[in-house]
């Protein structure tokens, strides 16, 4: 993994950074407080009843960042999950986010958008392409109008790097049967998730 935006502390524990500057910019994160997070994936269990229960291994998890840090740009599905809210899965997507701009600089054009409710998807009806495109209020609770929106913007930009953030399930489950899209790079974020492996095991 690049140490870029990276801290490591005296007990060993990893951080990674957001920048101030990067975080004021983005619409649902100018609330956050802390602009570090610790990094310390954990094993969890892929919890949908439509797949085969199993367990995804915390290696997963950094091989996914580190391939982001060789690679930003590289076109790719990254869902980022938090298991009873998105605050942690959105301050990593600003994590991902920071390395994409420091790697391409002023080539870098990032959305940044929520998805709400109704028919409109304005992002579809861009015209230029962005470097970089990351959506989020998604949630198990969220209607399938908004997956499909979801969607339609993975099907349109399939040429770019897009981060997905969603609340309420793992990301395989998430990414597999409510947005019907393959995730080729994934996080998971959630206080039950060594409890959750322990059990299974």
């Amino acid at each position: 993994m690049s140490f870029q935006n990276v801290e490591v502390g005296p007990s060993g524990k990893t951080w990674l950074r957001v920048s101030p500057q990067l975080l004021s910019q983005l619409p649902d994160c100018m609330a956050f407080h802390h602009k570090r997070l610790q990094w310390d994936p954990q094993a969890f269990v892929v919890e949908s009843e439509q797949l085969e229960q199993r367990i995804i291994e915390a290696n997963v998890q950094q091989k996914s960042l580190a391939a982001w840090n060789k690679n930003p740009k590289r076109p790719m599905t990254y869902i980022v999950s938090g298991s009873t809210h998105d605050e942690k899965a959105k301050l990593f997507a600003a994590h991902l986010v920071d390395i994409h701009w420091q790697r391409l600089g002023i080539n870098a054009d990032v959305v940044w958008e929520p998805v709400f409710n109704g028919y409109e998807n304005k992002l579809i009806q861009r015209e230029s392409t962005p470097s970089l495109i990351v959506l989020t209020n998604l949630s198990t609770k969220s209607n399938y109008l908004k997956y499909d929106k979801a969607r339609d913007v993975c099907e349109r930009f399939g040429s770019v790097p897009k981060i997905i953030v969603v609340a309420g399930e793992d990301p395989i489950s998430f990414a597999a049967t409510r947005l019907h899209v393959p995730a080729h790079a994934v996080a998971y974020f959630g206080s039950k998730l060594v409890k959750t492996y322990n059990e299974v095991i």
